[in-house]
């Protein structure tokens, strides 16, 4: 998924920083939430507590062009009005 735009027709779509486990593999685009205060995947059958959408990969091993790729944060769409494509 990517963002498209917010509900009222805007399409500034906030992110924000939030703690993951350095070994924890996400896809950019991929539905998570937060268990036990790091980020991961949300299932498919999730009915509540999901935080977001993530902004970027974490694949949890290194990445010159990523310092968060095997590191304790990565970036999530958490706007709670967004509508992603």
């Amino acid at each position: 998924m990517r963002p498209f735009q917010k509900a009222d027709g805007s399409v500034n779509i906030s992110s924000r920083e939030y703690d993951i486990a350095y070994n924890t593999q996400i896809k950019k685009g991929q539905v998570v939430k937060i268990a036990s205060g790091l980020v991961v995947l949300a299932s498919a059958t999730e009915t509540g507590n999901i935080l977001g959408v993530a902004a970027e990969n974490h694949s949890g091993s290194a990445d010159a062009l990523n310092p968060r790729a095997n590191g304790k944060k990565i970036l999530v769409f958490d706007c709670p009005d967004a509508i992603f494509a």
